[in-house]
């Protein structure tokens, strides 16, 4: 959850006041939580974010720890400082059950939807 805010607060579109538009949903279905986050995103890194999940994809704990290990020691930082570890973070705590999908609002704006699954125990 805090990951996803951080990503949110980060990232997120932001309005001529200052005020970025998202929202939360947080359920419990059987073992797991359910976290949904959305936010608006420019369309210009809706690019940038498929990519990073590209590299998650079908890849298992270990794997995603070893990538989360080299992106640390590599010391890169990205346009707005971090070394784009939320993501990771997120696909790790989560066992990587994770999806995502995007709306187009306008020429500018798409709504970015995160969903995902952790187990409760």
């Amino acid at each position: 959850v805090v990951e996803s805010l951080q990503n949110v607060r980060i990232h997120g579109w932001m309005n001529e006041y200052g005020k970025r538009i998202c929202y939360i949903i947080i359920g419990k279905e059987k073992e797991n939580y359910m976290i949904c986050v959305a936010n608006l995103a420019e369309n210009r890194i809706v690019g940038n974010i498929k990519s990073s999940f590209d590299k998650f994809k079908g890849l298992g704990t270990n794997a995603i720890k070893k990538i989360y290990l080299n992106s640390i020691s590599s010391g890169k930082l990205t346009e707005k400082g971090g070394a784009g570890l939320g993501l990771m973070t997120i696909a790790l705590k989560a066992d990587n059950n994770i999806n995502f999908d995007f709306d187009k609002i306008n020429d500018q704006l798409n709504l970015f939807n995160l969903h995902i699954k952790v187990c409760a125990n």
